[in-house]
């Protein structure tokens, strides 16, 4: 019997090609339409003044767009019926086509990769079995959507913004009364939504909601992935705590112990044009 990679933080669910489109709250369609289908242009820039503000908190706006490359290691940590279990973890993202996701070692090591365009998976020292057309492609979404790369992508118009909304700063799960924090809701060309938690007036990301097929067929679940211990990599703000919330419950945790990430050249500005 073929292992699979164990339900856990940062996107296991959406690696395990169960990504599934966001559905907002009945309610907070019915007490509050206005914030996602009134007035679009307003609400859009709303959106992309909190977006822009979320950036340069973490850095700046251009420093954050020169991110090429994010390495990450560490340790995710799992909650069992036995108590929590820690297995290693190695993600490394490089938009628009390259993501790797490793957990596990040895005869216990999971990888799954996708690069221009194909996509496998090799457990253990296995040989690499090429995943379906349905799973493969869905890792330029999960590509895209990386807490690194989410902001940017919806400043560069890849994804579109549906919408702005009160939020929580850090609740789950999603229908908890409205508190300190401001969602902006993004959805990328396949239907894909997120759901993207900032401070009120802007700052850095609080958390990233979504959903996923549930246990029982034609249900989901509602999780979170919560930002913590922010640390400065080359100038930059990186969470080095991811904790995933389903129902309302703390799963799993990556931790990661090294974040490395590499930056695009600055473009040199163009010569001054001298007046006649």
């Amino acid at each position: 019997m073929r292992r699979t990679l164990p339900t856990g933080i940062h996107g296991i669910c959406l690696m395990l090609g169960r990504c599934r489109r966001f559905a907002l709250p009945a309610g907070l369609l019915l007490l509050a339409p206005w914030l996602v289908l009134g007035n679009e242009p307003a609400v859009v820039e709303n959106a992309l003044d909190l977006l822009r503000e979320a950036q340069r908190s973490r850095g700046g706006v251009t420093r954050m767009a020169q991110v090429v490359e994010i390495r990450r290691q560490g340790e995710l940590v799992l909650a069992t019926p036995d108590g929590e279990r820690t297995i290693p973890l190695r993600v490394v993202v490089r938009p628009p086509g390259h993501l790797i996701f490793e957990t596990g070692a040895g005869d216990d090591l999971v990888r799954r990769e996708f690069k221009d365009g194909k996509a496998w998976d090799v457990l253990g020292d296995g040989q690499p079995r090429a995943l379906s057309p349905e799973e493969t492609a869905r890792f330029p979404h999960l590509v895209m959507a990386d807490e690194a790369f989410l902001v940017r992508s919806a400043l560069a118009g890849d994804l579109r913004i549906t919408g702005v909304e009160d939020a929580g700063p850090g609740q789950v799960p999603l229908d908890l009364p409205a508190a300190h924090g401001r969602a902006v809701l993004l959805q990328n060309a396949a239907g894909v939504g997120y759901r993207l938690v900032l401070p009120v007036g802007g700052g850095l990301p609080l958390r990233v909601d979504y959903s996923v097929p549930g246990d029982q067929p034609e249900t989901e679940q509602a999780l979170s992935d919560v930002f913590t211990r922010w640390r400065v990599v080359k100038g930059l703000l990186f969470p080095a705590e991811v904790i995933l919330y389903r129902d309302s419950r703390a799963i799993s945790a990556a931790r990661y112990s090294s974040i490395e990430v590499d930056l695009a050249p600055e473009r040199p500005s163009p010569p001054a044009v001298s007046q006649p």
